[in-house]
C-alpha cells in the first residue's frame, strides 16, 4: 500500500508496440475524468505503479505492482484495424457497486486489482473514446452523419450511458484501493460538475423562400402534418404575423436568450455563420449593424464567440478558413470554437479539417436524430486519428441535447422535453461530467417552440446555480485540464506523446 501526495500515477504499458500511443492515450482521457495524471516509464518505475499487461506472470524488476489493470491482445489487434464490432459479443460486468459495459473481455486467471471487472477496460474505453466504431463504417443518413441506430450504443440501447466515465470510475477505485490519492472533486473552478449552454444562429428572419415553402405549401395546402383546417390557416396567419414584424422571432428570441443569461450569470457559447450558398444556410450577413450589436452585448457578458460552419464545410478545410476568416473579420475575434452545421461530422476528416483551419475547440459530437452519449462519453477529450495513427491537437466537447431534435425528430411535448433534459442533467452530474445543451434562437418562436422560453429559463437557473460551473465550452476545456496540474490543454497532448 503507497499515498501518493499529487495526482501523477506512475504507469508501465506491457502491450503491443503498435498499441502503446492508443493505451497512452486512453490512459490520459481517463485519468482526466478519475483524477490523476498518468507519468508512463519504459521500465519499471522502481515504486509502486500501475502495469497494464495480458501476462499470467508479468516481470516486474521493482516487484511492487500496485495495480494491474488486465489487456487483451486480441483487443489490441482488432482496434488496430476497420473491424465492425458485433453487439451480442457485448457484455455488462459488475465492478465496485456498477454496471461496466465489456466490449474485450479477458482470462479470468489473468491478475486484476480490487474494483476492475474482468476485461480490458483500457481497450473498451479507447474503442468509444477513439469513435472506431464510425471510423469502421456504418449506415449514415442522408446528409452524410452516422445514425444512431447504426453505432454500438444504438444497438444496444446504451444511449443513456455514459460509459467511458463509468471505467473511469473502475479505475479510479482500484487507484484508491491502492492508495494512490485522486484529484475527482471541484475539477471546474470549484464545482463538480460543468454546464455548457450553447447557441446556433441559423437564421436571423423567417422571411425565405424555404421557410415561405414550409408554411404555404406543405403546411397549408398540402397538409403534411395532418391539421385541421382551420389551425392550418391561424398557423399561416400566425406565420405572417411573425415574419412582419419589427424584429421577427429570431432576433427577439436572441435578446430573450441574453437576457436570461445575463440574469442567471451564464457564460455561453455562440456560433454564427459567415459563409455557405447551400439552401440550407443562412443567407444573414455576418458583418451587418445588428450583428454587431449582438457582438458587443456576446463580449461584454463574457460569451465565447465561435463559427457555425456552412453546410458543405465539413470536409473542407479550406472552406471552413475563409469562413472563419469572415467572421474574425467581423467580430474583431479569432474564433478557437467550432460547430458543424447541421451536426454535419465524419471522424477524423471534420476534425482534421477543422485543425487545417485553426480550431482547437469542436462541438458538433452528437446525433441530430437522438439526444445522449453518441460515444458514451460526457467529458471533453481529445480527438483520435486512426488513418495517420495520431492524437489530434483539438478538443470535442459532447453535444448531449439539441432543442431541435426533442422538439421535431422526437416529437416531444415541451414537458416531455424538460424530463428528458432533467434526466441527463441528472446522469451528467452525478458522473462529474459537462452536460452541453444546444438552444437555437427559437425561444420566441409560438409556432414551432412553444414553452421553450420558459424552459430555457430553467436550464440557465440551473446552470447558474453554485453547484456547477457555467461557462464556454472553451473555457471549461481549460479549467477542468488545469485543475489536474496540466499547464494547459496542450499539455496533455505532450504527455501521451512522451
Amino acid at each position: 500500500m503507497t499515498e501518493t501526495t499529487d495526482a501523477d500515477v506512475p504507469v508501465v504499458l506491457d502491450c503491443a508496440p503498435a498499441f502503446a500511443l492508443r493505451a497512452r492515450y486512453t490512459f490520459c482521457m481517463l485519468g482526466l475524468i478519475a483524477g490523476f495524471r498518468p507519468r508512463f516509464y519504459a521500465g519499471a518505475p522502481g515504486g509502486p505503479h500501475v502495469l497494464y499487461s495480458a501476462s499470467a506472470s508479468p516481470t516486474d524488476a521493482a516487484g511492487d505492482i500496485a495495480v494491474h489493470v488486465p489487456a487483451s491482445r486480441s483487443a489490441q489487434s482488432f482496434l488496430l484495424e476497420k473491424n465492425a464490432y458485433a453487439p451480442a459479443d457485448a457484455r455488462l460486468l459488475p465492478a465496485a457497486g456498477r454496471s461496466i459495459l465489456s466490449l474485450f473481455p479477458v482470462d479470468p486467471a489473468l491478475p486484476r486489482s480490487p474494483g476492475l471487472p474482468s476485461t480490458d477496460c483500457i481497450a473498451d474505453a479507447f474503442y468509444f473514446l477513439s469513435l472506431h466504431g464510425e471510423w469502421s463504417g456504418g449506415p449514415r443518413d442522408q446528409f452524410d452523419r452516422t445514425r444512431a441506430d447504426g453505432t454500438l450504443l444504438g444497438a444496444l440501447g446504451f444511449l443513456d450511458s455514459p460509459v467511458v466515465a463509468d471505467i473511469a470510475a473502475c479505475l479510479g477505485d482500484a487507484l484508491r484501493l491502492a492508495g494512490f490519492r485522486l484529484r475527482d472533486a471541484g475539477r471546474f473552478a470549484g464545482a463538480s460538475s460543468a454546464v455548457c449552454i450553447t447557441h446556433d444562429i441559423d437564421h436571423l428572419t423567417y422571411m425565405r423562400p424555404a421557410f415561405l415553402y414550409r408554411e404555404m405549401v406543405r403546411l397549408l395546402l398540402l397538409n403534411q402534418a395532418r391539421m385541421p383546417l382551420g389551425r392550418r390557416v391561424r398557423r399561416f396567419f400566425g406565420y405572417l404575423r411573425a415574419v412582419c414584424s419589427k424584429q421577427g422571432p429570431p432576433k427577439a428570441s436572441i435578446e430573450k436568450l441574453l437576457a436570461a443569461e445575463r440574469e442567471f450569470g451564464v457564460r455561453a457559447t455562440w456560433f454564427f455563420k459567415s459563409g455557405g450558398r447551400d439552401k440550407r444556410d443562412a443567407g444573414y450577413a455576418v458583418d451587418s449593424a445588428y450583428l454587431r450589436g449582438v457582438y458587443e452585448s456576446l463580449r461584454a457578458d463574457g460569451h465565447e464567440i465561435g463559427l457555425h460552419p456552412s453546410f458543405q464545410s465539413y470536409l473542407d478545410p479550406a472552406m471552413i478558413a475563409r469562413e472563419r476568416a469572415a467572421l474574425s473579420r467581423a467580430t474583431g475575434i479569432v474564433p478557437s470554437a467550432v460547430r458543424q452545421h447541421f451536426l454535419r461530422f465524419r471522424a477524423p476528416d471534420t476534425w482534421n479539417a477543422q485543425i487545417d483551419a485553426g480550431f482547437r475547440v469542436d462541438a458538433s459530437l452528437a446525433f441530430a436524430e437522438r439526444e445522449g452519449f453518441r460515444n458514451g462519453s460526457c467529458h471533453p477529450f481529445l480527438a483520435f486519428d486512426h488513418d495517420g495513427s495520431r492524437v489530434l491537437p483539438i478538443w470535442e466537447v459532447p453535444l448531449l441535447v439539441m432543442d431541435g431534435t426533442l422538439q421535431h425528430y422526437r416529437g416531444c411535448s415541451v414537458d416531455a422535453a424538460r424530463e428528458r433534459i432533467l434526466e441527463l442533467e441528472r446522469i451528467v452530474t452525478e458522473r462529474n461530467g459537462v452536460f452541453t445543451a444546444l438552444i437555437h434562437n427559437i425561444v420566441s418562436d409560438r409556432l414551432d417552440y412553444p414553452g421553450w422560453d420558459a424552459l430555457f429559463d430553467e436550464l440557465c437557473s440551473f446552470a447558474g446555480s453554485d453547484d456547477h460551473f457555467s461557462g464556454t465550452i472553451s473555457d471549461t476545456v481549460f479549467e477542468w485540464v488545469t485543475s489536474l496540474g496540466y499547464d494547459s490543454p496542450e499539455a496533455v497532448q505532450k504527455t501521451i506523446a512522451t
